[in-house]
Order: structure tokens, then sequence, then C-alpha cells
């Protein structure tokens, strides 16, 4: 009976130690990238990688990507949705509103809007029939903050 019991264990444990390799064998590939681009298709991707902030925003089109690129030295960690075939920003500036973001000019890249506590900042860029919405890990400064 006993040898049983632990035969039963063995198997058992021998089919998670399995289960945790192959999903290792997924999972940390991703996790390890510096960067990424995606759709919410890309569901390991999509629930591994996106900021809330991006997987909340309004999808002001369908054709859209996800980019994910990571910290790297002085550079900030970015979180961007690109949108094609969108001119409009008036959507994507009323979420951030509602996030509770507050427009802000940075002297060197222009319009932003930071955070309640300022610890990041989010861009909206128009460009070639294309909008995106950029979140990066990088403060405002008071004085940038508009009044």
């Amino acid at each position: 009976m006993l040898k049983e019991l632990h035969r039963i264990a063995t198997i058992i444990a021998g089919l998670l130690v399995l289960q945790v390799l192959i999903a290792g064998y997924f999972i940390v590939p991703i996790w390890w990238t510096t960067e990424a681009q995606y759709t919410e298709q890309d569901w390991l991707q999509y629930h591994l990688l996106t900021q809330d902030e991006i997987k909340c925003a309004p999808r002001i089109t369908k054709d859209y990507i996800i980019e994910y690129h990571l910290r790297d030295g002085p550079s900030p960690y970015v979180g961007a949705i690109k949108f094609k075939g969108a001119t409009e920003t008036t959507r994507l500036e009323h979420y951030l509103l509602a996030l509770g973001y507050r427009p802000a000019i940075n002297p060197i890249h222009g319009k932003m809007w930071a955070s309640p506590d300022r610890s990041t900042t989010a861009y909206i860029y128009k460009r070639n029939n294309e909008v995106e919405l950029a979140f990066l890990d990088e403060p405002a400064f008071e004085s940038y903050l508009i009044k």
C-alpha cells in the first residue's frame, strides 16, 4: 500500500515538473524579451506584457498593433498602441483625462500627459495616417503641467 502511494506521488510530481517545464518554455522567452510587437490575438504576450492603460484604451480603429520596449539603460520603458488609418485623437485624450492624466508641455518633446502621481507620462503622436498612444515610465516635472 505504501509503495503504491509512493509511486502515485512520484507520477504526480513528475507531471507537475513536466507542466512547469512546458509552461516555462513558452513564458520565459516572453518575459526576457526587450521588445515586442503584437495584437490581442497573441494571447500570452498580450496578458504578460501589456499594461492596463493600453488594455483599456479605446480602440479607435480595428487595425492596430501593441508595442513593448523594456527599459534599457537610460531609455525608459515604453508601452504603446498604434492605430493605423486614424487621424482623430479626441477619444484618446478623453481617455487620458478619465484616468486622471493632466496635459503638460515637455520642452523637448512637446505636448504630453502626466499621470496623477507624475511618475508616468503619456504621448499621443499623429503621423502618416497613424495615431500612437505611448506610455513611458518617465516622470513629469511640476513645471511641465499646464495650469
